[in-house]
């Protein structure tokens, strides 16, 4: 039987408030990369679709920052960053109200 993988994700700024949480656990089967994550996340709401996906189908918003471990995904390998178990995501949503 696989092992299950576990991803806390945690969410900062706006991103907090459309989760209404600091951060979540999620499991997987098999190792997940950083764009399934992404879009598992999206789907939960059509605001957090909005705020974490641009309107280029699977593309990141753009002012979205993400951290794996503590390293920005554009030092690793982007959105195909493959995660391992208890891994940890920071999603940073880098807009703002004015």
């Amino acid at each position: 039987m696989p092992k299950e993988v576990h991803i806390t994700v945690e969410f900062v700024g706006v991103l907090h408030e459309i989760f209404k949480k600091k951060q979540t656990s999620l499991k997987f089967t098999q190792p997940p990369t950083v764009n399934e994550i992404i879009v598992k996340l999206a789907k939960t709401s059509p605001i957090a679709n909005r705020n974490l996906l641009d309107t280029e189908p699977n593309q990141l918003h753009p002012a979205l920052l993400i951290l794996v471990n503590g390293k920005e995904i554009s030092a690793l390998n982007g959105t195909k960053t493959r995660l391992k178990d208890r891994d940890k995501i920071v999603l940073i949503s880098v807009s703002h109200g004015g």
